[in-house]
């Protein structure tokens, strides 16, 4: 295969999707998900079902995990017209927090992405929204 082959650019990303799934299992995986779920409510309040469909977990997974964050002071549930959705909102503390965790993702993500100029990892970016996550056949 030529380095540019599309077959071998899979491969490479199915492989580096792998070392990162191990060396999740050697991190503390749930703070792995809390700075994520804050990092995406800065971008605005979801639904549990949003964070759940964004994160691809189960609705009661997900509802679990918010109210874990909710006893920690990092989120609230904000209600809404239809009682059966709660919106969940940063608080105050959980803003301090997120900016935390965004400076050291900002870290990680320009040592993993040093090799990539600005143009490549916009592509990467575009390309990873299309790749499918839920293997159900039809």
């Amino acid at each position: 295969m030529k380095k540019s082959d599309p077959k071998l650019a899979m491969i490479r990303l199915y492989l580096m999707s792998r070392r990162i799934l191990k060396l999740c299992k050697h991190l503390d995986s749930d703070k792995i998900i809390t700075n994520l779920i804050m990092l995406s409510l800065k971008e605005g309040s979801k639904t549990i079902r949003e964070l759940s469909t964004l994160f691809d977990v189960k609705h009661s997974w997900m509802s679990a995990k918010i109210g874990a964050m909710e006893k920690k002071g990092i989120v609230v549930k904000a209600k809404m017209k239809d009682p059966r959705y709660k919106l969940i909102k940063l608080t105050p503390k959980g803003i301090k927090e997120e900016k935390e965790v965004e400076s050291d993702m900002d870290r990680h993500c320009m040592f993993a992405f040093s090799e990539l100029n600005p143009k490549e990892i916009q592509q990467m970016g575009e390309c990873a929204l299309k790749v499918k996550t839920d293997y159900k056949t039809e």
